[in-house]
């Protein structure tokens, strides 16, 4: 009503001062459609819309809210339609699905673990667990296997005239095929939506309900859900390609999502409280407060138990047992105790408590491999550690503070890579790293600034940035601890690979 009394008393202004042969309401009709295009009009969209390989998503309902009625939905990215325009508008994708198919037909895959001094670690595709998950999927004539990386995490969207947070929160889930070769394989152009709907949709309607449907569209063909897909390419599912028909079979082999995310998809524990007894989501290590000899503060190796490795951990045991199916054989006994009345609701969950666990049957519970190296590596352990050995160069071993970010920027210089492409530490933030945490500690929250990219790049040249300033202390635990983190950086010769991984993950 407000636009209309403008559009009238606009109207009425210009009305007297045209010529006699043109039409006001014409006019004005013009002039006001012409604003509505310029409010309405994303460029981005349209953009997006008009690349070749462009699906359009489609809407799956998910429930409603009991109490206020509100209706959710969810948008697929249809996985047959997105393959398909990824394969016609780049054939070498194909190529490298058909490559990969050969190398697993070969038999070319490791699925043990024994230790073998020649091993190189330069792929996902090198993990033995990874490897037998991908031979479980059979091969028929003319097929195609296709591996998947499922990355999940939330995005928080504000209203650019006022604070909207936790209104349009999305849940936004991406794909990237695994067969594709790594220089491009998680690139933008080859990360691909499979889903995104409001983040809170996911706490009401449940993680479960989002990936694979609800219970009624599970045997809907016209479903996009994921984990509906996941299933169709288990017993096989006909996709068009360059070549013609082929069918295509195959699962989700690895999760990247940071700890809060991976718990969602997983059932883990989203964080370590008070009330937290197993601490880890991949072991039974357990948290024992208050205790100075506390477990989890011991040495542990998990390679000590593996075949062929003893020799290689001498000194090392492993203190802890990972979670494995004998869990879940647990779980499946319990719950079944449940059912029978000989066990009460409380003790079950109690006994969740006690694994540290919130669901056995996660809505990925499935996925081979859950990883993440973004947040893990190089936003946990690299940036803690970048942090303790600042702290001690200049607490102890007499760095002037300022030496800390001048040596980034000289080697930088030296190295001919963009400052930008390295941390920059203010002088506030100088300060802090050197003032630490009591009893002569350094800080414990990660304090050592930076992208994921940027702490990759510090890590993997430690010894030119700051091999100078501790040329007198290289024997110091600090040091050698240091040192074996580089020496992890570099196991792998995909190390570009994985700057363009967290680079992709950070622009999606």
């Amino acid at each position: 009503m407000q636009v209309s009394t403008i559009r009238e008393q606009v109207l009425s202004r210009v009305r007297p001062h045209l010529h006699a042969a043109i039409d006001p309401e014409a006019l004005l009709g013009d002039i006001f459609m012409l604003c509505r295009d310029f409010t309405q009009r994303d460029s981005e969209l349209d953009r997006l819309r008009r690349s070749p390989g462009y699906v359009q998503p489609k809407r799956r309902w998910l429930g409603k809210h009991d109490k206020s009625g509100e209706e959710f939905y969810a948008y697929d990215n249809p996985l047959d339609e997105a393959l398909s325009a990824m394969w016609e508008t780049q054939p070498h994708t194909f190529q490298d699905v058909l490559n990969f198919t050969e190398h697993v037909r070969n038999g070319k895959l490791r699925t043990d673990d024994s230790y073998d001094p020649s091993l190189k670690i330069e792929d996902t595709l090198d993990g033995s667990g990874t490897g037998s998950f991908i031979k479980q999927f059979p091969i028929c004539v003319g097929g195609v296997i296709l591996i998947f990386i499922f990355y999940y995490d939330g995005l928080e969207v504000v209203n650019g005239l006022g604070q909207a947070r936790l209104t349009h929160e999305l849940g936004c889930f991406y794909w990237a095929l695994v067969p594709l070769k790594q220089e491009y394989r998680l690139n933008s152009v080859h990360l691909r939506l499979a889903t995104v709907c409001y983040k809170r949709a996911i706490s009401i309607v449940g993680m479960r309900t989002v990936i694979h449907g609800r219970p009624e569209q599970q045997n809907d063909p016209t479903s996009h859900a994921w984990g509906l897909w996941m299933k169709r390419l288990k017993s096989g599912y006909p996709f068009k390609t360059p070549i013609g028909e082929r069918l295509g079979s195959g699962g989700t082999a690895l999760l990247a999502a940071d700890t809060p995310a991976a718990a969602e998809c997983l059932g883990t524990k989203k964080s370590v409280g008070h009330s937290t007894k197993s601490i880890c989501r991949s072991c039974h290590c357990e948290q024992c407060q208050g205790q100075a000899d506390s477990p989890h503060r011991s040495p542990n190796s998990f390679l000590a138990g593996l075949p062929g490795w003893k020799d290689h951990c001498k000194g090392r045991k492993q203190n802890f047992t990972l979670r494995g199916e004998k869990d879940l054989r647990e779980y499946l006994k319990k719950g079944r105790a449940v059912l029978d009345g000989l066990m009460t609701w409380q003790a079950f969950q109690d006994w969740h408590q006690r694994m540290g666990v919130n669901d056995f049957a996660g809505a990925l519970a499935d996925v081979a491999c859950p990883m993440d190296i973004m947040h893990i590596v190089f936003e946990g352990i690299a940036r803690q550690m970048l942090g303790a050995l600042s702290y001690v160069g200049i607490s102890k071993w007499g760095w002037c503070p300022f030496d800390v970010g001048k040596r980034i920027a000289e080697f930088a210089a030296e190295s001919g890579l963009a400052r930008h492409e390295l941390p920059y530490i203010n002088t506030s933030r100088i300060m802090h790293l050197g003032q630490g945490q009591e009893r002569g500690l350094p800080s414990s929250d990660c304090s050592f600034p930076g992208t994921a990219v940027q702490i990759a790049k510090v890590i993997l040249h430690v010894h030119d940035i700051f091999g100078p300033l501790a040329k007198e202390h290289k024997k110091d635990p600090v040091w050698q601890v240091t040192e074996a983190l580089i020496a992890i950086g570099w196991l792998s010769d995909s190390y570009p690979v994985a700057v363009q991984a967290v680079q992709a993950v950070q622009k999606s």
